[in-house]
């Protein structure tokens, strides 16, 4: 499973329905195209295949939030899928982070509708991703879609305990990271006023 992840984020470009999405047209009916997402869902929540799922879950990501053809009638539809998909397979957050991460500006301010919806109070980043994040926070001013993404991030995160109320869901390790970020991020961005932001905004 591990090489298979290695693999896909490598060559993993764009679906292998592209040309098809790309040709959306009114011949098209958006209840057909909302049809198809439903099917892809169910044979993504009945396979007891992770690649599979993966490569599913991305169709529904490219469909709903990143292809400009579709993603206006789809992306309700798409956020909600994406959300059941990654409840039972929270294993797929990581490879939804990297595709993120990747189109983020084309995904635009519908970012926040797709963070908002996933079950980020599941994930567990690894390293490399709360390291994207920390230089989100630190590295792009407050009104960027960057910093935004990476303040709604760190909030939808679960800092609570483990259900049997003695081991934090999240690593102690990454909590101190954490704390560590939000006072430099407020050295850079609040207290030095290097870059312009509202206090509220940056800490909420």
């Amino acid at each position: 499973m591990l090489f298979f992840f290695f693999f896909f984020n490598l060559f993993y470009i764009e679906p292998v329905f592209d040309e098809f999405f790309t040709s959306f047209n009114d011949n098209i009916g958006i209840d057909d195209l909302l049809f198809l997402l439903h099917g892809f869902e169910k044979m993504a929540m009945s396979k007891n295949d992770i690649g599979f799922t993966v490569f599913i879950t991305l169709e529904i990501l490219y469909i709903g939030f990143i292809n400009l053809k579709t993603r206006d009638f789809c992306y309700s539809t798409a956020k909600d899928l994406l959300s059941n998909i990654s409840t039972k397979y929270p294993e797929v957050m990581n490879v939804l982070f990297v595709t993120i991460e990747k189109n983020l500006h084309s995904i635009g301010v519908l970012i926040s509708v797709l963070i908002k919806t996933l079950p980020l109070n599941t994930w567990k980043p690894k390293q490399q991703e709360m390291n994207t994040i920390a230089s989100w926070l630190l590295n792009f001013n407050c009104s960027s879609i960057e910093n935004a993404t990476a303040r709604l991030m760190l909030s939808s995160l679960n800092w609570n305990f483990n259900t049997d109320n003695e081991t934090l869901f999240l690593s102690t390790d990454t909590h101190i990271a954490v704390a560590g970020l939000i006072y430099e991020a407020y050295e850079i961005h609040i207290k030095n006023e290097n870059i312009s932001c509202n206090q509220y905004e940056l800490l909420k």
